[in-house]
């Protein structure tokens, strides 16, 4: 062999140098977030350890609020309808904006306003541990706030949506925000018992929010996937004593099945046979009231009939077609 036949060098294929690369530029990412969440998290203690242990809660419910905040919090923002900047653009997930009065972020503590409205904006400039904390006081407010379920639940949309959006590139996604969500519904209903003692409206605000939330990413291929696990836990609780007797319980759980039966069935056929069955044994129950018992066959003649009733039976119920 010439001893100056040119080597025919490195075989670079592999990409092994372009994934040192790569995790270089993780690495320095994660530097980076973990400075920026350690002086994001310095200024959020600083808050929120200036109140007393009976008022750290970032949001303040109507109940706990001094008559100092009565003008903020009498009623809603009397920002008249404008719109805050969420994004200026429509997506799959339908319009991607809230007005400032719905929002009404003066219900909110001072030291959580501006973490909220940023993630709003772009979730990517909050650290994962403030991230957190916005995903908890939103939910919580959810149920807290008689009526304020639609617009956490649009909240919750926008922010997971704009979250996968810019991570979408990433190597490793964290998607804190979306997980956030998910973990504080779970471990609301985990001690549904408890907050159903302390409040029943409580409890029926809570799952008009998991209902709405699911309703709103349902159409959507990103965002809160999964939620539906906790909405089916949900329902299956209203089928049983001493939900069962309760009329607004029932009425929630009829309603809830009437407006996105179809779509849970879809998403888990399993999860709907096993619910279908708790209803018609609460509607096979000798103690189940008559009341209760004209409103769950509603629901199972529906589910029968594929979610759509047919005009005859319709008639009988409504009065009228159902669409």
């Amino acid at each position: 062999m010439d001893q100056y036949e040119l080597s025919p060098g490195l075989d670079m294929e592999h990409g092994f140098i372009r994934h040192i690369q790569q995790h270089q530029y993780s690495r320095k990412q994660l530097d980076e977030e973990a400075a920026l969440n350690k002086e994001q998290t310095a200024r959020l203690t600083r808050g929120v350890t200036m109140q007393s242990k009976q008022t750290a809660s970032v949001y303040q419910p109507p109940g706990r609020r001094g008559p100092e905040s009565s003008a903020a919090t009498g009623q809603r923002s009397d920002a008249g309808g404008q719109r805050l900047n969420t994004g200026g653009q429509r997506s799959d997930t339908g319009d991607m904006s809230l007005s400032e009065e719905e929002v009404d972020i003066e219900r909110y503590v001072a030291e959580a306003r501006p973490y909220i409205l940023e993630a709003l904006q772009s979730p990517s400039n909050v650290s994962n541990t403030c991230l957190k904390s916005v995903a908890e006081v939103i939910v919580n407010r959810a149920w807290e706030d008689i009526g304020y379920y639609r617009t956490a639940a649009a909240m919750c949309q926008i922010i997971a949506q704009k979250e996968y959006e810019q991570q979408v590139h990433d190597v490793i996604p964290t998607h804190t925000f979306r997980r956030s969500v998910m973990e504080t519904c779970a471990d609301i209903f985990k001690n549904h018992t408890e907050l159903r003692e302390h409040g029943i409206n409580y409890w029926i605000e809570f799952i008009r929010f998991l209902s709405e939330i699911y309703s709103q990413i349902r159409s959507g291929t990103r965002g809160l996937r999964g939620i539906y696990d906790i909405l089916f836990g949900a329902l299956d609780v209203l089928t049983k004593p001493p939900c069962i007797a309760a009329f607004d319980e029932v009425e929630l759980l009829c309603s809830v099945l009437r407006d996105v039966g179809h779509s849970l069935e879809v998403d888990s056929l399993d999860q709907m046979n096993n619910l279908i069955a708790s209803l018609r044994d609460a509607f096979l129950e000798p103690q189940t009231e008559e009341w209760a018992r004209g409103m769950l066959l509603e629901i199972l003649e529906l589910r029968a009939s594929g979610w759509k009733l047919s005009p005859s039976v319709a008639e009988y119920y409504y009065g009228g077609s159902e669409s």
